[in-house]
């Protein structure tokens, strides 16, 4: 037991060094390990710790994965469900202000945000200008 979980110490160190050198792509792929193993574990070894822990992690893997989401959405002009992305960044960004305390993807998420937000205004207010001129 003691093995394991110094293993899933040692793998949210590796992701967490990851993600503040913002290689989250790898990030996600350790996350992907983390998870696997946890879910081979036996329920009574399912600390509640190592639960929030791994919810976390994801919460934060999550918000960078909507944020790539959000660029192809702009992209590609599709402001409806950009407009939804934005609303999933927002909210992921300020449940993970509130559970810990400083991450390289909460401000990773709040600037984005604000660029989405941006973009999203400016191509709305266009089409409403074009709409009504």
């Amino acid at each position: 037991m003691f093995n394991k979980i110094a293993g899933f110490e040692g793998m949210f160190k590796e992701a967490y060094s990851l993600v503040k050198d913002k290689k989250f792509n790898k990030a996600v792929i350790i996350y992907n390990k983390i998870n696997n193993c946890y879910k081979e574990l036996s329920e009574d070894k399912k600390t509640l710790k190592l639960k929030q822990d791994l919810a976390v992690l994801y919460k934060e893997l999550s918000l960078y994965l909507r944020i790539n989401e959000a660029y192809s959405l702009a992209q590609k002009g599709n402001f409806d469900l950009l407009n939804e992305e934005i609303q999933q960044i927002h909210d992921l960004t300020y449940e993970l202000k509130s559970e810990r305390e400083k991450s390289p993807l909460i401000e990773y998420g709040e600037k984005h945000y604000e660029f989405f937000l941006d973009v999203y205004t400016y191509k709305v207010d266009l089409n409403e200008f074009d709409k009504k001129h």
